[in-house]
């Protein structure tokens, strides 16, 4: 395994990789927000998935809450151990020795954020 030196310590990737870990970590959050109002639109009976007063304002027939959207590469996101490989990524350790290998290979990496640059959802990443 090699050890990439940074002015901190070691780290178990290189700056560009971290960055692409760094969004997905960002898109994960992103994902657990989606798929929970997902799950609480699918929770409510089909009556009562609906609007009926938006911004205080009275109306005469309830508004149909739209079903929200999940990418799929939201879904397979929450199933991987991206925050563990966030974390992993962003500590630095002392000697090369201690670096442990990362839990997400790099084509994995590269594939996912192939697949988010696809879909179009753009998050600012410091």
């Amino acid at each position: 395994m090699t050890a990439f030196q940074s002015k901190w310590g070691f780290h178990p990737c290189d700056s560009e990789v971290f960055k692409k870990i760094k969004l997905l970590h960002k898109h994960y959050w992103i994902a657990k927000k989606k798929i929970a109002a997902w799950e609480r639109w699918w929770r409510k009976l089909p009556h009562n998935r609906v609007i009926r007063k938006p911004n205080g304002l009275v109306l005469a027939k309830p508004l149909p809450m739209a079903e929200p959207v999940v990418p799929a590469i939201y879904r397979k996101l929450v199933l991987q151990p991206i925050v563990v490989a966030y974390q992993q990524a962003r500590h630095p350790q002392p000697t090369p020795e201690t670096v442990t290998p990362m839990l997400i290979s790099l084509t994995k990496i590269n594939e996912w954020v192939a697949e988010i640059e696809k879909i179009g959802q753009k998050v600012a990443v410091a």
